[in-house]
């Protein structure tokens, strides 16, 4: 975990959409339809649909474990996890580059929406926002990341975003599972 810090946001963002076009490519679209057949999905006869779903899952438990792993009088290291606000030298030089919220950034800028629901999973859960936040800007921000995930008229803001993106893209692979279930 350490050596994420000397890792750019970007960077982080790109090697997460690599990971994420090779996940997308290895299932078959007869899995996308198997797997909304029910509510649950057998692991055997959905193999690489079930690989995507489990990095899904692996990167927003990530995103909670890096914020939530500091010890606990260490709030002001969580926020600059989250943003960078330092003022110390030497701490924003080691972390200037890894706050999640750029990284939200560069994914949504990437047209990987899978990994930034995944991530604004992590930042966002109960886990993480009972922390006191010192500033408020952090719920703020917070709120901005997830106004692109919010469930209101089922995903509107994403599907509109998505609709005018222009390809190459990866969609949220829990909305394509949501919808194909809704059409059976």
């Amino acid at each position: 975990m350490v050596l994420i810090v000397f890792i750019s946001s970007e960077r982080v963002a790109e090697q997460l959409t690599l990971v994420e076009a090779d996940n997308f490519r290895a299932v078959d679209s007869s899995e996308f339809v198997i797997s909304s057949m029910y509510d649950t999905f057998d692991r055997e006869k959905v193999p690489n649909f079930a690989k995507a779903v489990d990095h899904f899952n692996n990167l927003s438990y990530w995103t909670q474990g890096i914020i939530l792993s500091q010890t606990k009088d260490s709030q002001d290291l969580r926020e600059k996890i989250i943003w960078k606000v330092s003022t110390s030298k030497y701490f924003t030089k080691l972390i200037k580059n890894i706050q999640l919220l750029n990284v939200l950034h560069h994914l949504q800028r990437l047209k990987n929406y899978n990994s930034y629901f995944a991530l604004v999973s992590g930042v966002s859960s109960y886990a993480v926002t009972r922390l006191n936040w010192s500033k408020s800007i952090f719920t703020e921000r917070i709120k901005d990341c997830q106004a692109l995930t919010d469930l209101d008229k089922n995903f509107m803001k994403y599907r509109e975003e998505l609709r005018i993106a222009s390809p190459p893209c990866l969609p949220y692979i829990g909305l394509i599972k949501q919808d194909l279930y809704q059409v059976q």
